[in-house]
């Protein structure tokens, strides 16, 4: 048996008073960077024993040396795992799961995501507005159910002291540091607790009686291995018109003329060639640091979102953006770039920059729509050759 001074130590859940007393100073106008960088290394410290316990490691608790419990445990007849450090400390496997037994320390693969990317980004937070908003935006976040698409609990249920209720009760409380963020917690929570009453199924979004198709989206981050899959989209687009490029009132600006097309140009989904040359590039851009996030209706992906890791002046760029055609006109598109915006602003980074091609139409209408204004209109170079026009959006 492990003696009681010696049993393995995991870093506490956070006192919801240390993160009310920093809601309360943001709500007043207050700053106190100090306070914020306590509760941001508590979040981080958390975060990282949820990660080490998932992954069954362990932290020596007398010579501080890290090491798989399962491994060291297969190479010892009777099930215990010694220090592999030599320190002669050792722990067997019902001493092992005993000590993780209601630390809220398990959970499913999207907790791995989230905790992943909190761990990676919160050192890089360059300023106190910057930290806030990305321990915001992880508090806030939710386990979903990958073949239903459904809330299950909130993450906060790993990181804050309380059960799920008092946790729960707890952020519906706080301040609203991300007002619109808020709004979609506490639209998200109303659905976890249908979920659980029963009275919301799984299936296709427009097929859930009385809720709203943009709802039953599992929006998260990719895996490398998850990249292959983007491929399977239908990318096909019919327009029935195009933007021209012509001069603009002044004489010595450019303006966006539409015209219709009779009958509609159809340009067809990837092929073979298209789809390999995409996917080398998706591994390159993945290997770089780029951001995806996928789009998931069922279990199933139907759109995803590409965001550049290297910065353009202030911004980042959206290098792409696609929903598969039979998933089109549900929201899909814009709960993609909400969520590149939030990742955005969480770092610290001031505009989003993207391009979309003169034929398409659609996009250019729905950027426009969403707050992106045209910084620029590239001409059709030669003949077949579409035209660019860039947006920008201020965060």
């Amino acid at each position: 048996m492990v003696n009681e001074p010696e049993r393995i130590r995991w870093a506490p859940k956070v006192a919801p008073a240390l993160i009310e007393r920093v809601y309360r100073d943001d709500a007043a106008g207050l700053c106190d960077e100090a306070l914020i960088d306590d509760l941001g290394i508590r979040l981080l410290l958390r975060c990282e024993a949820v990660l080490r316990a998932m992954r069954g490691d362990v932290q020596c608790p007398r010579c501080g040396r890290e090491f798989n419990f399962d491994g060291q445990a297969a190479k010892s007849v009777d099930g215990v795992a010694p220090c592999p450090a030599g320190c002669g400390w050792s722990v067997t496997r019902q001493d092992y799961r005993t000590n993780k037994r209601h630390r809220e320390l398990n959970g499913a693969d999207t907790i791995i995501r989230i905790f992943d990317s909190f761990v990676a980004e919160y050192p890089n937070c360059r300023t106190a507005r910057d930290k806030l908003l990305r321990i915001d935006r992880l508090i806030h976040d939710f386990h979903w159910d990958a073949r239903s698409s459904l809330p299950n609990r909130s993450v906060s249920n790993n990181l804050i002291e309380g059960n799920h209720k008092q946790v729960i009760e707890f952020l519906a409380n706080l301040s609203a540091v991300d007002p619109e963020r808020k709004q979609r917690w506490r639209a998200t929570v109303d659905r976890m607790w249908k979920r659980r009453r029963g009275e919301l199924k799984a299936g296709p979004p427009e097929r859930i009686a009385g809720e709203s198709r943009r709802m039953n989206i599992l929006i998260r981050e990719l895996g490398f291995d998850e990249l292959g899959s983007l491929a399977e989209l239908d990318a096909s687009v019919s327009n029935d018109a195009v933007y021209d490029v012509v001069a603009g009132e002044s004489g010595t600006s450019l303006a966006l003329q539409k015209r219709r097309l009779d009958p509609p140009a159809d340009r067809p989904t990837w092929g073979a060639n298209e789809t390999a040359s995409r996917l080398r590039l998706w591994r390159e851009n993945y290997h770089q640091g780029c951001k995806f996030w996928g789009a998931f209706a069922g279990g199933r992906l139907v759109g995803f979102c590409l965001l550049s890791s290297e910065m353009i002046g202030n911004a980042l760029q959206i290098y792409s953006i696609f929903v598969d055609r039979a998933s089109r006109g549900k929201g899909i598109g814009s709960r993609l770039i909400a969520e590149a915006e939030g990742h955005c602003r969480s770092i610290g980074v001031k505009a989003i920059y993207l391009t979309t091609t003169l034929s398409n139409v659609k996009a250019i209408a729905f950027y426009r729509k969403i707050g992106y204004r045209i910084v620029g209109i590239h001409d059709r170079a030669c003949k077949d050759a579409d035209g660019q026009v860039a947006f920008c959006k201020e965060l």
